[in-house]
């Protein structure tokens, strides 16, 4: 591989990489997450539940970005909990799911914070939950 090519294989913005750029992630957020992409999760989580047979009773979305399948997921009424260290993405999936009348989500928890547990949690600060993120109403 050109050692050019390979110099900045990281990605790095500053100090942190991209994908903890909150920049990246809002000024990206309308390309990658048009509707059609919320409708198409709808669908991709019915054919997951036939495929496992099972219905999903506790789930965690890792990378769960604004609740594209948590959101589905809670409808159905698994207990979801979903992470990601972006707070803008967390805030899409908090909106969505206020919008969808299920239970509310949790405020991120920052690392340094000894508060209860978050429903919708920082990926950098995962611990077991004590309350689904969202429900069914």
């Amino acid at each position: 591989m050109n050692p050019a090519t390979t110099e900045n294989a990281d990605q790095t913005l500053g100090e942190a990489s991209w994908f903890e750029n909150e920049t990246f992630w809002e000024t990206i957020y309308p390309f990658i997450f048009v509707e059609e992409r919320f409708t198409t999760a709808e669908a991709e989580v019915a054919e997951l539940a036939k495929l496992t047979g099972t219905p999903f009773r506790k789930v965690l979305d890792l990378c769960c970005g604004p609740g594209r399948h948590s959101i589905p997921l809670a409808r159905q009424g698994a207990q979801v909990t979903a992470v990601d260290r972006s707070p803008f993405l967390l805030e899409k999936a908090r909106s969505r799911a206020e919008l969808e009348k299920l239970a509310q989500y949790g405020k991120p928890v920052k690392k340094s914070e000894a508060a209860p547990v978050a429903k919708v949690k920082k990926s950098d600060d995962v611990r077991e939950p004590k309350e689904p993120v969202a429900k069914a109403a």
